[in-house]
């Protein structure tokens, strides 16, 4: 169970999340842009679709380029309940499968898919994953990139007179809006669910094709 409808654009929270991730890495001061499938093609002879979402270049004084990925899972998705550490006694959703649990082990999962492609192909890149969960919670690697995005010395605007409220420093905003976008996308895709079983009803039927009862 990941919380999303097969029946609405399974990209929803992704897109929102891989927006708002490229706009605060360009605010950042980093070059950054879409990826496309020609990164991971090792000639134009190789017809691979993979792709990432974003190319990073210059990242830390980095001389090659890096791939950005993201995700979005949730909590309760198989691979996080098969965990033999979960705490089944708890109530809440977080504390039983391990905070970002389920957003590390799809960003381990995603590097070395990527990691092997670029391997074997013998690319200059290096691979990154940003994967946050649906209730909110962010992988490590997502940690580390805000961290590395915002640090005091590298942000151009990291300096002035902030306030968590109106005014957050980069780091805090670079969070809230990485939240407020995954909350933004599972509003988007609940609100597309909602707009096709209307539909399906006033067509007296269910999404599973049955007809409605007594129709």
């Amino acid at each position: 169970l990941d919380q999303r409808c097969r029946f609405a654009n399974p990209l929803t929270r992704h897109n929102f999340v891989q927006h708002v991730l490229q706009r605060k890495t360009r605010e950042a001061g980093v070059d950054v842009r879409r990826a496309t499938v020609w990164e991971l093609r090792r000639s134009p002879s190789d017809r691979s679709q993979k792709q990432g979402d974003l190319l990073v270049t210059g990242w830390e004084g980095a001389t090659r380029d890096t791939l950005l990925d993201v995700g979005v899972t949730h909590s309760t998705t198989a691979c996080a309940r098969t965990h033999s550490s979960i705490d089944i006694s708890s109530s809440t959703s977080q504390s039983w499968v391990g905070h970002a649990r389920a957003a590390n082990g799809y960003a381990g999962r995603k590097e070395s898919g990527y990691v092997k492609v670029i391997r074997d192909k013998g690319l200059d890149l290096s691979y990154c994953s940003f994967v946050v969960e649906t209730y909110g919670a962010f992988g490590r690697d997502a940690w580390n990139v805000i961290n590395s995005l915002c640090h005091p010395s590298t942000h151009p605007l990291f300096h002035g007179d902030f306030n968590a409220w109106s005014n957050p420093d980069p780091k805090r905003d670079f969070m809230l809006s990485i939240a407020f976008a995954i909350q933004k996308g599972n509003v988007r895709m609940l609100q597309r669910c909602a707009s096709r079983r209307a539909r399906s009803c006033r067509r007296g039927s269910y999404s599973s094709r049955l007809p409605v009862a007594g129709a």
